[in-house]
C-alpha cells in the first residue's frame, strides 16, 4: 500500500452481528471488554440505534448497506412472495433495489437510485475502493470497485466472493463463511470449536485485506456473535452460568 493511501482519509467499520447495545453497556461496566472500554474512553460513546421494521438481519443489514429503508431497498425479510402470486422466494443481492454505499462511492450504481445517492452523488469526485467482508444479504457477490465476500446466506462461497483472486486466497486459508448452527443443539462442544475457528479465520482475513489491499472504505462483520447469542444468550447475561 502506498504512503499516500495510508495517509488519506478512510472509513473503517467493524460490525458485531446480534449484539445488543444493553449487553455491551453491561460488559463495559463489568470490565469484560477492556479494548472496547479503551475506545470509548478515548472520546467516543456507544449510541443505541433504532431497529429496522421488520427487525430481522436481512432487512437491517440492507438498510445499513444502502442507507434507506425497506420501502426503497425492497428487502423485507429472508423470504418474500413473488409479485402477483403466492410463490415464495429467497431475496438476494440482485433483489436490492437501491445502490449500496460501496457502489455509490465506487461510482458503479448501474441504474439503481435512492434518496441517499441523490443527496450525495455530486460530492463524489472520484471512484473510491472498498473492502466488504461478511455482510449478510450480499450474496451473490456483485462486481464492485474492490473486494467483497458475502455473509449469510451464502450457499456458494465462490459465487459469494469477488474477485476470483479474493476467493482463491480465502479458500486457501480455510476461511469459513458461516458455522453449522445445528451443532449448538446437542453438540455444544463441536459448535464452540467451529465457532472459534470461524472467528479466528475471520480475523485473519480481515487483517490480510487491511494490510495488503488499498481501500478507502473497509467494512468487516463478525457473525459468530449472532450465532452464539441465538443459542446461549442467557449465559451471556449470567457470569455464574453453571456451564457456559
Amino acid at each position: 500500500m502506498s504512503e499516500s493511501a495510508r495517509n488519506s482519509q478512510r472509513c473503517f467499520v467493524i460490525g458485531l452481528d446480534g449484539v445488543p447495545y444493553s449487553l455491551l453497556n453491561g460488559y463495559l461496566r463489568e470490565g469484560t471488554m477492556p479494548n472496547l472500554q479503551k475506545i470509548v474512553s478515548s472520546g467516543f460513546r456507544l449510541h443505541q440505534m433504532d431497529a429496522s421494521l421488520p427487525e430481522v438481519s436481512s432487512t437491517s443489514w440492507t438498510s445499513f448497506t444502502t442507507g434507506v429503508n425497506p420501502g426503497e431497498h425492497g428487502i423485507y425479510g429472508f423470504m418474500d412472495l413473488r409479485p402477483g402470486s403466492y410463490q415464495l422466494f429467497f431475496p438476494n443481492s440482485a433483489d436490492v433495489q437501491a445502490p449500496t454505499i460501496w457502489d455509490m462511492i465506487g461510482q458503479r450504481v448501474e441504474g439503481r437510485q435512492s434518496t441517499l445517492y441523490s443527496m450525495y452523488k455530486a460530492r463524489l469526485k472520484k471512484p473510491l475502493r472498498s473492502v466488504v467482508l461478511n455482510i449478510p444479504q450480499t450474496y451473490p457477490a456483485r462486481p464492485l470497485n474492490g473486494i467483497l465476500t458475502a455473509g449469510f446466506v451464502c450457499p456458494d462461497f465462490r459465487k459469494g466472493t469477488y474477485p476470483e483472486a479474493a476467493y482463491t486466497y480465502l479458500n486457501s486459508m480455510g476461511y469459513l463463511p458461516d458455522v453449522d448452527s445445528t451443532k449448538a443443539v446437542g453438540r455444544q462442544d463441536a459448535f464452540f470449536k467451529e465457532l472459534f475457528l470461524a472467528l479466528e479465520k475471520r480475523a485473519e482475513a480481515f487483517e490480510h485485506f487491511l494490510t495488503t489491499e488499498p481501500w478507502d472504505m473497509f467494512i468487516g462483520v463478525i457473525t459468530e456473535t449472532d450465532r452464539l447469542h441465538h443459542f446461549f444468550f442467557k449465559a451471556a447475561h449470567n457470569p455464574q452460568h453453571p456451564r457456559y
